[in-house]
């Protein structure tokens, strides 16, 4: 009963993944670089600020790469979004091929895209209860703080992979490099180092140490509590609470990094920065956008229900089998 009941959740949850995915992939087409242009209008500005630099996070430092021209922020938005589309891409037909619709009826279908989707989904959840509590309870989260709504949408929207360099590669993924490299000694391939910083699980296959994943883990766990404090030092409009909801999105994304390579790391925090952020902007231009974009948190909260009962189904399920495999 309870394998027949799993197996219809994970085929649900795969369905309603695969069409938020789909979605996903609509707003990054058109609908980012649409919110841009509302976002700019919203602000009433005369003229697009320009800059001559591309901001970047290395092992959590600000630094400010030159460039031998100036370019506007529409500019600079334009090229990570399509950065992020080249990702999402990778991410739908590299590891499982979201084109195999025969794993799309198992639970577990492996495919990049649609597990981001369905972790992201389940995360957000959890915010927003996490964030619900601590309202209630007199800990503010604040929000963002920026000049206009342009400045603010575009602070967000080059967030997500500048973030996930500062995080979780230079962080997470030199720490796997250099497990590895001490511990492979004469055995260093060139092709392992390159798979391991984008994905530090494929460690693993490398090292017979069994200390590699726990120590990766580890590493995730305190770097997700290094995100969370990061935002509330720098300022910004964060309050205390944002800590705690930012430190529940870092583990999820150092899974997703760790388990899914860094592509999905990225995709998965877009799905906040710029998925939800750029729908958020549609909403307000009223009409048909506002009952798609109504419908598309319904099908996240439908999604993240669905994920929820089929991840309590699959801790049974572990506790027969003595496997944490049987979770996911």
């Amino acid at each position: 009963m309870i394998k027949e009941a799993r197996r219809l959740a994970g085929f649900l949850t795969n369905i309603s993944a695969l069409i938020i995915a789909i979605t996903i992939a609509v707003d990054l087409i058109v609908g980012a670089r649409y919110a841009v242009d509302i976002t700019y209008s919203l602000s009433n500005l005369t003229k697009v600020p320009e800059i001559n630099y591309i901001p970047m996070y290395i092992f959590m430092q600000t630094i400010y790469i030159p460039i031998p021209m100036n370019i506007t922020l529409t500019q600079l938005a334009t090229i990570f979004i399509s950065v992020y589309a080249a990702l999402f891409t990778i991410s739908i037909f590299t590891e499982q091929p979201i084109t195999k619709l025969k794993n799309v009826i198992t639970g577990y279908t492996g495919n990049d895209a649609i597990e981001t989707v369905k972790i992201m989904s389940i995360t957000l959840a959890s915010i927003i209860i996490v964030e619900g509590i601590q309202e209630r309870t007199g800990i503010p989260t604040g929000e963002l703080q920026s000049p206009n709504e342009y400045i603010r949408y575009i602070s967000a929207l080059i967030a997500p992979f500048i973030e996930e360099v500062g995080f979780r590669l230079t962080i997470i993924g030199v720490i796997a490099l250099i497990i590895y490299l001490l511990f492979a000694q004469a055995n260093i391939k060139p092709t392992a180092i390159i798979k391991i910083l984008w994905r530090p699980y494929n460690g693993k296959r490398y090292l017979n140490n069994g200390s590699y994943l726990t120590a990766i883990y580890i590493t995730m766990v305190a770097t997700a509590f290094l995100f969370g404090l990061s935002h509330l030092l720098a300022g910004g409009g964060w309050k205390l609470g944002k800590v705690s909801t930012a430190t529940i999105a870092g583990l999820a994304l150092g899974y997703l990094y760790i388990r899914h390579g860094f592509h999905s790391a990225v995709i998965g925090h877009s799905f906040f920065n710029v998925y939800l952020l750029s729908m958020y902007y549609i909403e307000k231009t009223g009409g048909v956008m506002t009952a798609i974009v109504e419908s598309t948190y319904l099908s996240i909260l439908i999604l993240s229900s669905i994920y929820t009962f089929y991840i309590i189904l699959g801790v049974e399920k572990m506790f027969k089998h003595g496997s944490l495999n049987q979770v996911y």
